[in-house]
């Protein structure tokens, strides 16, 4: 910020590349550590710069400059949209505790509107940030009492018929079942269904002390995750560190939500993306702001890492790809294959060993779900459509795919 725009160059100097990094062998409980493991974050200078990113606002967007604030106004969720989630989430553990004796312990909420930081980038805003899209729910998890069938809590929920259950999943591993309602609380205001818009309510009803515990450790391993790759971006990057941070997780978001047959969950997009600042995995360029730059490589890693071409991308011999290798989000770093039935694993493994003490078939696999080759393709073709090779990246983007697995500037 205020800098002029020939201080965004690197004074046209080439950055070396690092010496290979090679783990020593086996790391704990028999996992060979992929030799891979890119740590920390680039080092050259960066001034923010206007990008045009083609092809995810829609075409009425494509000649239109944004920067990382621009990002951020465009793709959060309206001040509106907002505070009807905040009244929501507010309201419910008031109506699960109301009953005597209540039909839950406790009621605590997770997912984006729990993720608020502290702002240092919003000069017109003293509040803290929020992660809050147009897509988005209000997220709670719920301790259940002994005795009391989850389905109860829906039936309160709907007994005033405001509420209407849209969906239901159950997952005896983690004793858990997942109600997905959609309505408002307009009974407590006296408003009609008209006047305010209805959201969606996400109810993780957990029966065993033991898994909801587990639970809430797995939150906490992501939210610290989290805050710690934000605060490392704005040790490196200064004041643009958190904005760009803060852009970049509502890119991720907004491309979940456009993959389709939900191929990937914003969650999952989420931790991938962290996963790939962790190691660093991205070019500054000067022609994209520095959110672009994050979500440039979080989209080459996808379309490399879980593409399923004849020859697999390989590192010093080694091939790489999601039939290969883990993700280890806790620590930065691509493990040997855990279970081998999962078509992709992620996981926190420094919670589910140092934390939990599970064992690795209780392990909480965060991309049990993903479609690998779904992902891929849309890697690619978003790339294609906003990301065009220019001069600046033709050497790089011309040599072989391991260059973007390894470079020091990533």
């Amino acid at each position: 910020r205020g800098r002029k725009s020939t201080s965004r160059s690197t004074g046209g100097a080439k950055v070396a590349r690092p010496k290979t990094v090679r783990p020593a062998g086996v790391v704990g409980h028999g996992f060979q550590v992929c030799p891979i493991r890119v740590m920390g974050f680039p080092q050259a200078p960066f001034g923010v710069s206007d990008f045009c990113l083609r092809g995810l606002f829609g075409s009425g967007e494509r000649n239109k400059s944004f920067s990382d604030r621009e990002i951020i106004k465009v793709l959060a969720a309206p001040p509106e949209k907002h505070q009807r989630l905040l009244e929501t989430a507010k309201r419910l553990p008031e109506i699960l505790m109301a009953n005597d004796p209540p039909l839950a312990n406790s009621a605590e909420l997770y997912g984006s509107l729990a993720l608020m930081t502290e702002s240092a980038h919003w000069r017109d805003q003293d509040g803290p940030v929020c992660y809050v899209n147009g897509q988005s729910d209000v997220d709670f998890v719920v301790d259940m009492r002994k005795n009391v069938a989850p389905y109860s809590i829906v039936k309160q929920l709907c007994s005033k018929e405001t509420w209407k259950l849209v969906g239901q999943v159950q997952v005896h591993k983690f004793s858990s079942t997942q109600f997905t309602l959609l309505g408002s609380f307009d009974e407590e205001t006296g408003e009609s269904k008209e006047a305010k818009e209805k959201v969606y309510l996400d109810l993780t009803c957990i029966e065993s002390p033991l898994q909801f515990n587990r639970f809430k450790k797995r939150q906490e391993a992501f939210r610290k995750v989290f805050l710690q790759v934000r605060k490392h971006l704005e040790a490196k990057f200064g004041m643009e560190g958190p904005l760009a941070f803060d852009a970049y997780i509502h890119l991720l978001k907004a491309f979940a939500a456009k993959v389709p047959h939900s191929a990937i969950s914003v969650y999952q997009a989420t931790c991938i993306g962290l996963f790939t600042l962790k190691i660093g995995h991205f070019r500054l360029k000067r022609s994209l702001s520095l959110a672009l730059c994050f979500f440039e490589g979080f989209l080459r890693f996808c379309y490399q890492f879980y593409s399923d071409t004849e020859t697999p991308f390989a590192f010093d011999g080694n091939a790489l790809g999601y039939r290969r290798q883990s993700i280890d989000l806790s620590n930065g770093r691509l493990l040997a294959r855990q279970i081998t039935s999962w078509r992709s694993e992620l996981y926190f493994r420094s919670v589910e060993i140092n934390h939990l003490s599970t064992r690795p078939d209780e392990w909480m696999n965060v991309t049990h779900s993903l479609d690998p080759q779904q992902v891929s393709m849309e890697a690619l073709q978003l790339l294609e459509r906003s990301f065009p090779v220019t001069g600046e990246d033709a050497f790089l983007l011309g040599a072989p795919p391991d260059v973007w697995l390894c470079d020091s500037r990533f």
